[in-house]
């Protein structure tokens, strides 16, 4: 059977990836509602069978790029996201061994 939403544990991750972000760069806590909200509104359009668990992570972390580049006063480079989220994701992947 096809699902068409994130489970609520999918979510959660996605959420718990936003807020870690957030803290790790400092930003103001309206631009970390705005990424939630950016994610809840678009990821309720898409087939959640295409989505696999980095895709999601991934997609979170565009979601708070975003919201910074709306209303953080100092905007983020995409390159600072990228390396951020390298960091964490080798981090993650090695403590789970």
């Amino acid at each position: 059977m096809a699902r068409s939403h994130l489970t609520a544990k999918e979510r959660e991750g996605a959420i718990a990836w936003i807020c870690e972000l957030h803290r790790a760069r400092g930003y103001l806590v309206e631009t970390m509602f705005i990424a939630i909200g950016i994610f809840d509104k678009y990821v309720s359009r898409l087939d959640a069978n295409e989505l696999g668990q980095l895709d999601i992570c991934n997609f979170a972390a565009v979601c708070l790029l975003l919201a910074a580049k709306l209303n953080q006063p100092l905007t983020p480079s995409i390159g600072q996201i990228i390396l951020l989220l390298n960091k964490d994701f080798k981090n993650e992947t090695t403590t789970k061994r």
